[in-house]
Order: structure tokens, then sequence, then C-alpha cells
């Protein structure tokens, strides 16, 4: 049977430098791979936390519009919003912006999520959702959808 240590000349059995360097490169290799797809992960979960806080405002400002017949753009007129969800203020990386042009009846939502990405939504009752990157809604809610918005989801 064949012994994966080696002795040197007092007999005492131990690893040879090589063994430790081959160590220490696997090592290595494996830290390298991991810690990108981790930042990536946790910028990706960043980025779906921010959307899911912007679909549950978006959900009860349209419970609101279907029982009042228009959005409301107070936070405490909002039904079924978690505590943690913060709406209001003029920055989205505070919490949910939301800003409405009662005139032509839109609704802009917009946050900023953990990884510095920004996603909005514009909503109109006659024209639609639309999803967008960037932001740009946060102080006036255009009456049209933004240029680059779609309905397809961001």
């Amino acid at each position: 049977m064949t012994r994966a240590t080696c002795r040197d000349r007092t007999g005492q059995a131990g690893l040879a430098v090589i063994d430790l360097m081959a160590v220490a490169m696997i090592v290595s290799i494996l830290v390298a791979i991991a810690i990108p797809a981790f930042i990536g992960f946790h910028r990706t979960a960043q980025d779906r936390a921010a959307q899911s806080e912007i679909d549950r405002v978006l959900d009860s400002e349209r419970a609101v519009r279907l029982d009042r017949g228009e959005y409301t753009d107070a936070a405490v007129g909002l039904p079924g919003l978690d505590p943690e969800v913060l709406v209001g203020g003029s920055d989205p990386q505070a919490g949910v912006t939301l800003t409405l042009n009662s005139s032509v009846g839109t609704l802009c939502i917009e946050r900023t999520s953990g990884s510095g990405a920004t996603f909005a939504v514009w909503e109109s009752a006659e024209q639609g959702t639309f999803y967008g990157r960037g932001g740009g809604l946060t102080g006036a809610c255009p009456e049209a959808p933004p240029a680059g918005y779609s309905n397809a989801g961001w």
C-alpha cells in the first residue's frame, strides 16, 4: 500500500511543500469562481426586491382605483402594503416614489435597488402599464409612457 505522505530523514511523516501549493492553488481557483457568482446573484436579488416593492405598490394603487375611481398619492391610503415598503418622498433610493398626474390620470412609481439600478412603472387606466429602467419619473408624471418603456415588463 502506498502512503500519501512523505518521510523526512528523521522518519516523521508530513506534507511536502508541493502538496500545500497544490491545495492553495485549488482553493484560490474555487474562490475566484465563487465570489463573482455570488456578487451576481446578490445584485439580481436586490433588483428583484425593488421590482417586488413596485409591484406591491402598483397592486395597491389598482385596488384604490377600482374602489374610488382614481389613483391616490397618499401612502396611508394604500391597502395591503407591508410596513417595510416605504412610499413617498422624492428619492427612489430611500423607498418607492409615487407620483400622480391627476389631470390625465397617470401614475408613476419608481425604486432604485441596492445594486444601483432604477426601475419604474408608468400606468394609465386607458393606455395600460409600461415598465422601464433608468427612472426619471420622480417629480413629474408624464401624460404618455416615456420612450424606451415597454408593456412587456422589465
